[in-house]
């Protein structure tokens, strides 16, 4: 049961990975509008949430899992304001879709079990900041603000505080 209602909802499949947090009515809402999205019922959504309020577990981690279990083709483009935060959920989607748990709700998403850097011999790529689907279309990519996004094309774009504070905010640049 636990893996059905997992395979149908962002809300049930986050609160399976995150035993550890206390869920209430405003998390169950930012995942049924991120899954508005995933699924195509919304185009663009914007979360405007306090510091250390599970927004970016849901968002930048699990919503992300989730999405690729849904659909293993899409393209992921994920950034924020600097490239060690969003390395950081990099790997954390990564050990989520590498759990034993996740495999059994989505059996058809799994991604290289080593870090690949390249192609060669028909390997997946598998690093922080790209990795690919395994016998799938497309990927995901990372990147902080200012790296080298441009010239790729997604489905999904995420962009988790991209500054990184008040004095960022306030700069002229």
């Amino acid at each position: 049961a636990e893996i059905s209602l997992c395979r149908k909802s962002l809300f049930e499949f986050t609160q399976s990975f995150y035993r550890e947090y206390s869920f209430i009515w405003y998390h169950e809402l930012i995942s049924k509008k991120l899954q508005d999205v995933i699924e195509g019922r919304i185009k663009k959504l914007m979360l405007f949430v306090p510091p250390q309020h599970q927004k970016s577990t849901i968002a930048s981690r699990s919503a992300i899992a989730w999405a690729f279990g849904k659909n293993p083709d899409l393209r992921v483009i994920h950034s924020a304001y600097g490239v060690d935060l969003v390395e950081g959920f990099s790997r954390d989607i990564q050990r989520l879709i590498d759990n034993v748990f996740y495999y059994k709700i989505f059996p058809e998403t799994s991604i290289n079990s080593k870090n690949i850097r390249n192609y060669a011999q028909n390997n997946y790529v598998r690093t922080v900041e790209k990795w690919e689907i395994v016998n799938k279309k497309w990927s995901y990519f990372c990147a902080g603000v200012g790296g080298g996004i441009t010239g790729k094309s997604c489905d999904v774009g995420i962009i988790d505080d991209q500054i990184k504070g008040a004095a960022d905010a306030d700069s002229e640049t």
